[in-house]
């Protein structure tokens, strides 16, 4: 199938395009992240900033190790058979409901037999922040189905919108309600609640065709998104445990104030994945509808994207000494910590566009490994120096970490497409003459949506 056919662009114009709007959703994003953390660090303390950051993760973790790896099978299906969308959302609500119900009630129940487990985060807010998660795997279901779809529009624009009501909730409670963490939290849970049920039907509005009008559970199908979701989930648990485990520990071992700042240092390095992340959310499905040329056009994304962001993480250095004058004088070694997480994520970067070519492929079981393999160094060294030297060691630990997945995926890729480290990374004189040319087509394609 022409994966352009549809439309009256090229294919790289129509990635181009894709990649650029998403990119700008991200930056509004990641923006309003960063000033819902300000408002937060500045009316609350670090602590506070501490014990959001933990429940974020707590969050995060439950519904990474409750959610089977649905969220990539839901996107491949739908991307596969795009009349079959209704069935699969179907099948989705139902697993997000019940799914996320048990793990509410895992978590509230752990809460109560052991206070202690989330450090000194209290109990209500664990709780609270539980209830909300049938809904925002809901969510995240939704937000799926729309890439695979390739509704790029709309995926941005429900994401935007959630991350929106985010930095909305602060602002109102906190500076003009002098309202404490409880209130947020309440609000924050809430707000994820309705949005996940508000964005069912928006969704299902959006598909044009469908095979059944018939709302009811489908189990063999269920049974293949379980298969094929099942591939991902050593994946998918792995990278949450190394990308964010470290900030519970931190926690753990050494109260909130010191995890909150940690928590900022790591958000700069999520925000610095976020241009991989959104090149890696648009090649997944254009990969996955078009196999044979999967190699090439990998390689060739990768070697843009590496190149690209020598320069953004360049400029991140000086940036990150002005984050204590934001934050306040809690959070002066951030800039030290962000420095040590920088080589990391910098290759954990690339991996994470090249790595695409191989999730198109239903995540080979050599990836699996990779991804356990890392999850067991990041975890031993992180309960070993954790302990001992607090968010300095959570950040050498992730960096080591994010370097040795890296080198992995890097390894192997050669090897199953015969693709040079050069072909791979490394702009030919061409691309680099015509790198002018590509961000101009970003620029022509902004104009053409």
């Amino acid at each position: 199938m022409n994966i352009s056919a549809t439309t009256g662009e090229s294919g790289a114009a129509r990635f181009s395009r894709h990649v650029f709007w998403t990119l700008g959703a991200k930056i509004v994003m990641a923006t309003c992240s960063m000033l819902a953390g300000v408002i937060v660090a500045r009316w609350l303390g670090a602590a506070s900033v501490g014990r959001l950051a933990s429940l974020t993760v707590m969050t995060m973790m439950a519904i990474t190790f409750g959610g089977i790896g649905m969220t990539s099978a839901i996107t491949y299906l739908v991307s596969r058979d795009r009349p079959g969308m209704k069935a699969v959302m179907i099948n989705a609500v139902v697993f997000a409901l019940v799914v996320g119900a048990i793990l509410a009630l895992v978590i509230v129940a752990l809460t109560f037999l052991n206070p202690e487990i989330f450090g000194d985060i209290p109990t209500n807010l664990v709780t609270i922040a539980a209830l909300a998660i049938p809904f925002q795997l809901l969510m995240l279901f939704c937000f799926a189905a729309f890439l695979g779809l390739g509704d790029i529009k709309r995926y941005n624009l429900f994401e935007l919108s959630s991350q929106a009501i985010l930095f909305i909730n602060p602002l109102i409670l906190l500076c003009i309600f002098g309202m404490g963490l409880t209130a947020l939290v309440t609000a924050n849970a809430a707000a994820m609640s309705i949005f996940g049920i508000l964005i069912l039907p928006l969704l299902f509005q959006s598909a044009k065709a469908t095979r059944t009008n018939l709302l009811r559970f489908d189990k063999p199908l269920m049974a293949e998104m379980l298969r094929y979701g099942s591939k991902f989930y050593v994946a998918m648990a792995s990278a949450i445990i190394i990308l964010r485990a470290d900030i519970l520990l931190v926690n753990y071992f050494r109260g909130a104030a010191e995890s909150g700042v940690y928590a900022v240092a790591s958000q700069v390095g999520t925000l610095l994945l976020m241009l991989p992340g959104v090149i890696s959310t648009v090649l997944f499905p254009r990969i996955a509808e078009a196999r044979e040329a999967g190699p090439g056009m990998t390689c060739r994304v990768t070697r843009h994207a590496a190149f690209i962001l020598i320069f953004v993480f360049l400029a991140v250095i000086p940036a990150a000494f002005l984050l204590p004058v934001l934050y306040g004088p809690a959070f002066a070694d951030i800039p030290f910590l962000v420095l040590i997480l920088l080589p990391g994520v910098y290759l954990f970067g690339i991996e994470n566009v090249q790595v695409q070519y191989f999730n198109s492929l239903g995540m080979p079981k050599a990836l699996m490994l990779f991804w356990f393999v890392t999850m067991a160094v990041n975890v031993a060294l992180n309960l070993i120096f954790v302990r001992l030297y607090g968010a300095y060691a959570a950040a050498a630990t992730s960096s080591i970490s994010y370097s040795l997945m890296f080198v992995l995926v890097a390894i192997y890729f050669k090897k199953q497409t015969g693709k040079s480290f050069s072909e791979s990374f490394l702009l030919s004189r061409e691309e680099f003459r015509g790198l002018l040319k590509f961000q101009r087509t970003l620029v022509t394609g902004s104009k053409s949506l």
